[in-house]
């Protein structure tokens, strides 16, 4: 269904949001071709993204959430994908993830993943976040596109949450 980005209303996820995130991420799994293309996060996780210096960023469609998008700031190399990168000298900068973007199947089509991931983009740089990094399934041609739109490097393929991933890279 081709809807207009401005009838869109785009605001930060809370807690409140959790029931809505959840069942958006459910949703999307139960009908996705292969369960390696999203890996399920778990409640604690999302909370975690809900507060600074993380920001989650939902589109509502009348009552319903149509996407979310998340900026992931990690506090240590567990989480920070930046220091999975080969060749690229990173070392004394402020790294940040593009951690997920998950747009609501009938809601595709509308630019989602690319306006969501420009305002997280803004946030970061607001932040002083100078890299940013993602991993997205090497079998999502669709995250790939919207990655590269926006302007993401690859990187290289790697082992990460028990599935193969393409690593992403920009500078902001």
């Amino acid at each position: 269904m081709k809807i207009p980005y401005s009838e869109f209303n785009i605001r930060e996820c809370t807690e409140g949001n959790l029931d809505a995130v959840l069942e958006l991420q459910e949703e999307t799994i139960a009908r996705l071709p292969s369960e390696d293309l999203l890996r399920r996060n778990s409640p604690q996780m999302f909370l975690s993204c809900f507060r600074p210096p993380h920001l989650s960023i939902g589109a509502w469609y009348g009552e319903e959430l149509a996407a979310i998008c998340i900026l992931y700031v990690p506090e240590d190399n567990a989480e920070d994908l930046a220091h999975l990168l080969d060749g690229i000298e990173c070392a004394g900068m402020r790294t940040a993830n593009y951690k997920l973007c998950i747009v609501r199947e009938k809601y595709r089509g509308n630019g989602l993943q690319y306006h969501l991931g420009e305002l997280i983009e803004n946030e970061a740089r607001k932040q002083g976040i100078a890299l940013m990094c993602t991993t997205v399934s090497p079998d999502n041609p669709h995250s790939i596109r919207n990655m590269l739109s926006l302007g993401y490097r690859y990187n290289r393929t790697l082992e990460k949450y028990g599935y193969s991933r393409n690593l992403y890279y920009k500078f902001l």
